[in-house]
């Protein structure tokens, strides 16, 4: 909802207070917390007094924070193979405080450079997550995963996992992007849908507004609707420098499919 910082698509904001009033005004009723790299050293999330403030908005403005989405994880390391005990014990860390701040689900991002198309990260993370399953459990944290893997790869990561706290994060667009068939994705691990991502892509391409790419966004609705998903509904779609207008504009559009309200 704030304007676009240095260029970056998504980012954790400097006068991250604004946003809370913004949803309120604007009829949004969550934020999901951003920790990407740039923001490190400045996120409220990591302290103590930082966390005070968080939770004064949250009160004031009744807007929940139930979800994080940990950017860094995906942005700190370039070679995994070196780096991935440090980048578990980021995830610990993470994880510690996410409990502080009661969040629900917190989604690992597991694309691009961390791909789990990569057999050596895949085996590592199936490792890790199975070891920490426990612990997940222990803090009452589900862990939703964003991946790129086909449906019944991405069913067969499920099963080799295991565990009722560890699910899916579903980003609409990027399984457009990637021409994958949302029918067969929520008929793979639809139950296993922790956290979804309202965005639309072209085939192969970057965001474009909700509507005009090749996500299918009123049969996902149907499907979320059929599965009777309660978790977290994101708007990650296509932002220009303001942010705010073009927001808006496309949050009413996606509220009047789901209010039925809608014709193609």
């Amino acid at each position: 909802l704030l304007p676009m910082q240095k260029g970056r698509y998504q980012s954790h904001p400097l006068n991250w207070e604004k946003e809370f009033e913004l949803c309120s005004i604007h009829g949004f009723n969550s934020i999901e917390w951003i920790v990407d790299k740039n923001s490190y050293n400045s996120n409220p999330f990591f302290t103590e007094l930082g966390r005070t403030e968080i939770f004064k908005q949250i009160n004031k403005y009744n807007i929940k924070v139930d979800s994080i989405c940990c950017d860094i994880l995906m942005e700190e390391y370039r070679n995994f193979y070196l780096d991935f005990e440090k980048w578990a014990d980021l995830l610990i860390n993470l994880i510690e405080i996410s409990s502080l701040m009661k969040v629900k689900v917190f989604v690992i991002p597991l694309i691009e450079k961390m791909s789990l198309r990569n057999k050596i990260l895949y085996k590592l993370v199936v490792n890790k997550l199975n070891e920490l399953t426990g612990y997940f459990e222990e803090k009452q944290i589900k862990i939703a995963l964003e991946i790129d893997l086909p449906p019944i790869e991405a069913k067969e990561l499920l099963n080799k996992l295991n565990s009722e706290v560890i699910g899916i994060n579903y980003d609409t667009g990027n399984s457009a992007s990637l021409g994958f068939d949302v029918k067969e994705e929520f008929l793979n691990y639809g139950e296993r849908i922790f956290d979804i991502h309202i965005k639309d892509r072209n085939l192969n391409g970057g965001p474009c507004l909700l509507g005009t790419g090749n996500a299918n966004l009123v049969e996902v609705v149907k499907l979320i609707k059929d599965f009777k998903f309660g978790g977290p509904i994101i708007m990650q779609a296509f932002r220009d420098i303001d942010g705010l207008k073009i927001t808006v504009l496309q949050k009413e559009w996606f509220k009047n499919i789901f209010e039925e309200n809608f014709k193609i």
